[in-house]
């Protein structure tokens, strides 16, 4: 129950925000007055056209379980296999800390009846300002840790209080993706302290209901009501709950509406109508609202040909949410001019597959910065804009750098969830936060994305299969696309961004793309081992088209497998570098296919006694593929342009992991015990997995050898294991060097702690180098040089499960020297995650920085400076 202060005495705490009202005998109901603050929020879906998108103020979850239709909310996920779907409201959210009230109200639709274990209503109090508001974005299907609270209508009419902060998930081992309850007992503890009032739809059966939570908070108590009415015939009262003594967690953090299951025999959740939130205890922030434009990447390419005022090409993906069919389906680039005015330079068409506008400015000067925005304006049914809902999303085209460095961060692997929930930072690495600041804190002039941008399996299970539709497949992956947008946008706004496709950005674990052919294997051979891509080339095409599309035209004189899949192979020139950008996965064989004796699986030789070192290099295998390669000849022998060239790939060309002794394949990672600072694992054994470019090895060489050619760098993430190699083809240290990028976060913690005896003569790394450098071969027979590993470590930063496994991000630095080889030096560090760059006594991983000239990626010998 309420307090009984008289309503005079309510109105003097909380002027102008509350009224008492009589209601059933011994509640009262709490109700705003008229005047309530501009941070009212009221949904507009009655004036948006019918889409999956709900709108720039909203966060659904999943993309695909929701839309708008009507002019209402559908929630169109209903089975039980999915519990509880949240849509999150972004520019509104509740705020502890003062005396007040605030109210919720939404039209809910029951009338296609009731089913046992379901429930519609709101999630309040979900996170908090100790969370970011992006994280908890992402809370649904499951209680844990920072959920909130639930207030719902069930599927009887009657309403109830629910604590989903309740961790009900079993928390200690590794997972890919989060259990989600099925059903209703499992959304959390149910609240105690509650009086319930009304007997919901009773024998007439279910009636539209509007659903309306109060709270207020004064006197140090705080108080909630939830009251059910009939939406038609006077609002008569359905049912009610009075929780008195709410926790304070409950007034602070995100509100959201819920669906969880639906309305006995239909085929989708909830529907909902006409939500409002306001109240002295909302707070507005429409700096939090995300689209309709929800992030971009660009670069510019520089042709040395044309006069440099004119010489750039600008590509930029602009990438929206899933418009409806009758929104307007154009957007237009424009660029600042000397006076600070925008001018129109390029029109885009609306890509419904990928929910992208495509972008291309030839003649762009490259020396100069432009401020640039994308504009999008949507239209009414009558195809004219509407003013108040225009929108601009603002950026910078960075000019060429014209020190003497150029300055690259490389970024991989970006995984989201591990396990053990919790909806705050000790249990999610989404946004990402601190590596985007520490990345930035470098300075860094061009950003590489390695790959693994999402994975498939992040937080929610992977929407694919023969009887999932395409538009839902794609869906699922821009949901997951959209948190990778959403970490590193502010970042991708202002820097030119190289992004190339890894296996799980196209929804495969591992991933042998034969040129997009399906081989026949021995009887039991997996999709996935068979070659080609699980997916379709609908599907990937729109991932590409995501990732890809701003990059310089393909290289490839076809642009397309047979199949239909895009190619992207490519070259860019930009700030002085010549950049060699490849998809070592694209044509690479299936070993399963093309080494029957070794019985692999995902990648793995089965075969008792079988030696990869020796018998695995068969005639016909493919890594890089012909075009790729030729691209690659060509580009090594074209010296104008650009004073120094790096290659841009997912995998670098060896296999630097080990395995304890006996074990069959890459399974057992996850589960192995992290080490000590200083501790050498012993027992394992050099890893021949065919997932990392160490097989096929004849291919192999040969694209080392084209690097040396080139005397290019080589820059890749894949492996999580962050790496610095020599690369040798006839002899060791007789090519160039590698930086493999550490993963930003992930579940497959490689290692590498290989037998010190099975090092091979060589003048020393240096005087105190780890047993795990030196010259070795890897597990296929590879000359290698490790001159730095970031390996997995137990160093007691929190949460373990996250920096235990040494996650983390490259950083490059190319100097201009006329007296270094090849005119210029370049340094590599592998960065922790955790460590603020600009802290007194920062350092990288141990092992770095890595030191040598441009010149010594060629024929050169020269010994690579250490730290």
């Amino acid at each position: 129950m309420l307090p009984t202060a008289p309503p005079t005495m309510l109105q003097r705490l909380l002027p102008g925000v509350l009224l008492l009202v009589a209601a059933a005998p011994g509640c009262g109901v709490l109700a705003l007055a008229p005047d309530a603050p501009a941070s009212t929020f009221r949904s507009d879906w009655h004036e948006l056209q019918d889409r999956t998108w709900i709108g720039e103020k909203h966060w659904a979850n999943r993309l695909q379980d929701w839309r708008v239709a009507e002019g209402t909310l559908e929630c169109v996920e209903a089975r039980p296999a999915f519990g509880m779907r949240t849509l999150h409201l972004l520019t509104h959210r509740l705020v502890d800390g003062k005396e007040g009230s605030f109210r919720s109200r939404v039209q809910v639709d029951a009338v296609d009846g009731s089913r046992a274990g379901s429930a519609a209503g709101f999630l309040v109090g979900a996170g908090g300002e100790h969370v970011d508001y992006r994280l908890t974005s992402q809370v649904h299907g499951t209680s844990a840790e920072d959920g909130g609270f639930l207030a719902l209508l069930d599927g009887d009419g009657k309403v109830f209080f629910a604590d989903f902060e309740q961790p009900i998930e079993a928390g200690g081992g590794n997972q890919w993706v989060m259990q989600t309850n099925r059903e209703l007992v499992d959304f959390g503890r149910p609240a105690t302290g509650v009086t319930f009032t009304g007997d919901g739809f009773g024998a007439a059966g279910p009636v539209p209901v509007e659903l309306e939570l109060v709270g207020a908070s004064f006197d140090g108590r705080r108080t909630f009501i939830l009251t059910a009415r009939e939406a038609r015939n006077g609002g008569e009262v359905l049912s009610t709950a009075s929780w008195e003594d709410v926790p304070v967690s409950a007034f602070d953090g995100a509100v959201a509406l819920v669906s969880h299951r639906g309305p006995e025999g239909a085929d989708r959740g909830y529907r909902f109508a006409e939500w409002t939130l306001a109240g002295e205890l909302v707070a507005s922030a429409p700096e939090r609202a995300f689209g309709p434009i929800l992030f971009v990447h660009y670069t510019v390419d520089v042709d040395a040909d044309v006069e440099p005022e004119t010489s750039g090409r600008l590509g930029l993906t602009a990438q929206a949410g899933p418009l409806g069919v009758e929104d307007a389906r154009t957007a237009t680039l424009e660029l600042a001019e000397g006076s600070g005015r925008f001018r129109e330079v390029a029109e885009a068409k609306f890509v419904p597959d990928s929910a992208t506008f495509h972008f291309v400015v030839e003649g762009l000067d490259p020396g100069r910065e432009h401020r640039f925005r994308v504009r999008y304006a949507p239209v009414d049914e009558d195809g004219d804009e509407i003013a108040k809902r225009v929108s601009y999303y603002e950026g910078v085209i960075a000019a060429e750098p014209d020190s003497e460095e150029l300055t690259i961060a490389s970024l991989s692997c970006q995984k989201s969830f591990t396990g053990g929930l919790r909806w705050n930072e000790s249990g999610l690495w989404f946004p990402h936060t601190e590596v985007r600041d520490h990345v930035a804190a470098h300075g860094p002039h061009l950003l590489y994305f390695a790959g693994d941008q999402i994975y498939e399996g992040d937080l929610t299970a992977p929407a694919r299969g023969s009887n999932v539709p395409l538009e839902t497949s794609i869906h699922d992956y821009l949901h997951k696309w959209y948190r990778h947008g959403w970490s590193f946008g502010d970042l991708t706004r202002r820097l030119p961004t190289v992004v190339v496709t890894d296996d799980h950005d196209v929804f495969h674990g591992n991933i042998w793309g034969n040129a997009g052919v399906r081989m026949k294997g021995p009887e039991g051979t997996s999709a996935q081992d068979s070659g080609g891509y699980v997916m379709s080339p609908a599907f990937v095409n729109a991932v590409h088209r995501t990732q890809v599309a701003h990059l310089p035209p393909t290289r490839d004189s076809i642009g397309t497998l047979a199949n239909g899949i895009t190619t992207y192979h490519t070259e860019l020139t930009w700030g002085g570098g010549s950049f060699a950008i490849l998809n070592d996965r694209m044509y690479k064989s299936p070993p399963a296919i093309l080494v029957p004796e070794g019985k692999v699986k995902n990648g793995w030789f089965q075969a008792e006694g079988f030696d990869p070192a020796k018998r695995a290099d068969v005639p016909g295998a493919v890594l890089l593929g012909q075009g790729q390669e030729d691209f690659l000849a060509e580009w090594a022998s074209d010296r104008s342009g650009a004073w120094f060239k790096a290659c841009l790939s997912q995998t670098p060309l060896a296999n630097v992991a080990t395995l304890p002794a006996g074990a069959s394949g890459g399974s057992v990672i996850p589960s192995l015990a992290v080490p000590l600072p200083g501790e050498y694992v012993e027992g394992d054994e050099r890893a021949a997995d065919t997932d990392s470019n160490g097989w096929p090895q004849t291919p192999r060489n040969r694209a080392v050898a084209l690097l040396r050619r080139a005397s290019a760098f080589h820059l890749t993430g894949d492996q999580h294991l962050g790496s610095t190699l020599r690369y040798g083809v006839d002899d060791f240290d007789d090519a160039g060097f590698v930086l493999s990028s550490p993963a930003v976060a992930n579940t497959w913690p490689r290692r590498w702690f290989p037998d010190p005896s099975e090092r091979q003569a060589g003048p020393p790394i240096a005087t105190d180098a780890p047993d795990y450098t030196g010259r070795y071969f890897d597990g296929f027979g590879n000359r290698m040089t490790v001159l730095a590993v970031a390996n997995p470590r137990a160093n007691g930063v929190e949460p373990e499960r996250l920096h235990g496994r040494a996650p983390g991000y490259g950083i490059v630095r190319v100097t201009r020297d006329s007296e270094a080889a090849g005119g210029g030096r370049v340094t590599f560090e592998a960065w922790p995650r955790h460590v603020d760059p600009k802290a007194e006594g920062a350092a990288p991983f141990e092992g770095w920085p890595v030191r040598f000239s441009l010149g010594d990626g060629g024929e050169r010998r020269a010994s690579p400076e250490r730290r």
